[in-house]
């Protein structure tokens, strides 16, 4: 099993965004266009939305006045950001029950548990005869995947706070094509599963929005980087061509402008190459034409949206075909 990743000390990682808004403003929804709390306000112009990396921010279009949720509370409550701090972990225990997140529901054939996890472990196994043809399938072998961090797992431990305060543990047994990918940031590992025959449970993620998969796998220095939607793309170009390849954690990611420098200080061309579908397209140029970046994607008529995808269809000889014209600009 691994261990699980630290627990932030600036400010309770189990109580997230949406906690807050409804605890103390009664929010459900997110977006949403409100009266603001802050001024009177009797036509709604306080916007709540989440940016890219999935946290909640508000915006006044009275004023302009915009930031994250602990803005919001230092200007409604009057309090320095220390105060602020020191308030959600006093009342910790009240806050966090009621909101309920689509994407973390862990679902079963015969009810419906809504959990707003803290943490996340799991039990790692064997690599069995059935996970190798499935990534071999989208051309990774296993040398790849262990060079990579990706490992098949039995069992999913998911954590959260109950409204007593106490820490519980939900065992989740995991589907019989479910692996992990594993990073680490800062001295923080953090896990990504990944279930791709599950219709209710594909994807969970505690990964951050500021991780980049395979980054710590990247070379000091190369020609030539790429940039794509999902760790298996990446695993299927480095497994193929050799050419490093990362992936945010969401095509919608715009990265922090000094961190797409030191990649252009250490790569000499930096192509993006997202999903040919419509957000892809637009996500992918947004941050080619953002950064200078090159944009390039797979052409539609191969009838195929990404790169792992293309290797699946037309094999390796092909798959490369592709990969090097793309690669030609």
């Amino acid at each position: 099993m691994f261990s699980k990743g630290s627990l932030s000390l600036s400010l309770p990682e189990y109580i997230s965004d949406e906690d807050i808004l409804n605890h103390y403003f009664g929010i459900s929804r997110i977006p949403c266009l409100i009266s603001s709390p802050l001024r009177v306000d009797n036509n709604p112009s306080f916007k709540l939305f989440r940016a890219n990396n999935l946290r909640v921010y508000y915006k006044d279009f009275s004023n302009n006045d915009k930031g994250n949720i602990i803005d919001l509370l230092k200007k409604y409550f009057n309090l320095t950001y220390e105060s602020v701090i020191l308030k959600l972990y006093n009342e910790s225990k009240n806050i966090g029950y009621k909101y309920k997140i689509i994407n973390d529901k862990l679902k079963s054939k015969t009810r419906e548990h809504s959990i707003t996890y803290s943490d996340i472990k799991v039990k790692t196994r064997k690599w069995k005869k059935y996970d190798i043809e499935y990534w071999e399938s989208y051309g990774i072998n296993l040398h790849t995947l262990e060079f990579g961090k990706v490992y098949p797992i039995t069992t999913i431990f998911v954590y959260k706070y109950d409204n007593t305060g106490c820490l519980k543990e939900y065992k989740i047994n995991a589907d019989k094509y479910a692996y992990v990918f594993v990073e680490n940031k800062d001295g923080i590992e953090t896990y990504k599963i990944y279930q791709p025959y599950s219709k209710a449970f594909k994807w969970r993620n505690k990964h951050n929005g500021s991780v980049w998969s395979l980054w710590t796998q990247l070379p000091e220095k190369g020609d030539r980087l790429i940039i794509t939607s999902s760790v298996k793309d990446a695993l299927c170009i480095i497994a193929n061509t050799d050419i490093p390849s990362v992936s945010l954690q969401s095509e919608s990611t715009l990265p922090k402008k000094h961190i797409i420098q030191q990649l252009k200080d250490r790569f000499e061309k930096i192509y993006v190459l997202y999903d040919n579908d419509n957000t892809g397209i637009e996500c992918g140029r947004k941050l080619a034409n953002e950064y200078g970046l090159i944009y390039t994607e797979i052409p539609q008529n191969l009838s195929t949206k990404d790169p792992s995808d293309s290797y699946k269809l037309y094999g390796k000889e092909k798959f490369i075909e592709i990969i090097n014209k793309l690669l030609i600009s």
